[in-house]
């Protein structure tokens, strides 16, 4: 896999050709970026719930305990 670097205030990112990676940000800056291979998926929850309502799994919203 090839990578890119950019470099920024921060310092040196490194993300993948590919442009499969998470970026995570904190008060507005770049603190971690991780690569996704292809075996990583990513979902909103709504998605994983439809997901997982159609592999046969039953899916109950719980009331919060307060």
């Amino acid at each position: 896999m090839k990578y890119l670097t950019f470099y920024a205030d921060f310092g040196k990112l490194t993300l993948p050709e590919t442009g499969r990676a998470v970026v995570t940000t904190k008060n507005g800056k770049i603190i971690c970026n991780q690569t996704l291979s292809k075996r990583h998926h990513i979902a909103t929850l709504s998605e994983f719930l439809d997901i997982a309502k159609s592999a046969g799994y039953g899916v109950a919203v719980l009331p919060r305990e307060e």
